[in-house]
């Protein structure tokens, strides 16, 4: 994996972070999501979410994106990812 390819993933694991999708899923930082047995579960209703959020964005208006960007330029300009 490049520095940057791993750059950007632990940008999007940080603003799943700050949402809190990772606390509603019982999802600890440092946990190991492959290794774990006990986060199959919340592991698979992440991923499901994951391209749930695809087909959500695939069938977006022009009104949703302009919202869901006012709401992230807030949110990242109050939180930066780490």
């Amino acid at each position: 994996m490049t520095a940057t390819r791993a750059k950007t993933l632990v940008q999007v694991g940080a603003m799943l972070h700050k949402a809190g999708v990772l606390e509603h899923l019982g999802i600890k930082l440092g946990d190991d999501l492959k290794a774990d047995r006990h986060l199959q579960k919340p592991t698979a209703i992440l991923a499901g979410l994951t391209f749930e959020l695809e087909r959500i964005l695939a069938t977006a208006s022009k009104e949703d994106l302009a919202r869901w960007e006012r709401i992230g330029t807030n949110v990242v300009g109050r939180h930066p990812a780490e």
